[in-house]
C-alpha cells in the first residue's frame, strides 16, 4: 500500500516546518473544539490514550490543561519531523512514535491502549482504508469499554463520525 495520504502532511511540513501549520488544522479554535467533544465523550482519567495521527500532541497538553489524568498518552504519527517536534515538547506522561498506523496495525497496540483517537488522521484516507484503520484500532484497545456503554469497536466508528468530519474550506486545513 502507499502512503501517499502523509503526503499532504509532508509537503506542510516542508513548507512550514515541524509546527502547527504543518499538522493541517484550519485554525488552534477549531483543533480545540474538536479536543473538547473528544474529552466529552470518554472519561479518560486513569486510561491509556492512544492519539493515532498525533501531530505535535497537542491533544496531549491539552487534556492534561483540563486536569485530565491519563494513566499513560501514547502519540503515534507517520511523519518523522513532527514525532521529532512533539518529543521535544517533554509532555508528562506521553510518549511519541513514528509509526504509520495505517500500513502497520501494530502500532495501534503500542502502549496497551485503553482508548484510541483518530482526530482528523483519517481524514487524507479513502473511505474504505479509513474504515479497517478504526477496526483495526477497535480491535487493539481494551476489551471492556470504559464507559460500560458499547463495546471499542463501536466508540472507534463514533469517534471519527464526530470529530474527523473534513472541511470545506478553501484552505485545504481540516476543521
Amino acid at each position: 500500500m502507499s502512503d501517499d495520504y502523509l503526503d499532504p502532511y509532508r509537503e506542510a511540513v516542508d513548507r512550514f516546518g515541524a509546527t502547527f501549520d504543518a499538522t493541517l488544522w484550519n485554525s488552534r479554535e477549531f483543533q480545540r473544539l474538536r479536543f473538547e467533544v473528544l474529552r466529552g465523550m470518554v472519561d479518560l482519567n486513569g486510561l491509556t490514550l492512544l492519539d493515532a495521527g498525533c501531530g505535535l500532541g497537542d491533544l496531549c497538553e491539552h487534556l492534561r490543561e483540563r486536569n485530565v489524568q491519563l494513566a499513560r498518552y501514547v502519540g503515534v504519527d507517520g511523519v518523522p519531523e513532527i514525532v521529532e517536534a512533539a518529543k521535544r515538547r517533554q509532555l508528562p506522561h506521553a510518549e511519541f512514535h513514528c509509526r504509520d498506523f495505517v500500513a502497520d496495525a501494530d502500532a495501534l497496540r503500542l502502549g496497551r491502549p485503553d482508548v484510541i483517537f483518530f482526530s482528523g488522521s483519517l481524514n487524507t484516507l479513502p473511505e474504505e482504508t479509513a474504515r479497517l484503520a478504526a477496526q483495526r484500532g477497535a480491535a487493539s484497545s481494551s476489551t471492556s469499554s470504559p464507559t460500560g456503554l458499547r463495546p471499542p469497536g463501536a466508540r472507534a466508528t463514533l469517534v471519527r463520525r464526530a470529530a474527523s468530519t473534513p472541511s470545506t474550506g478553501s484552505t485545504g486545513r481540516w476543521a
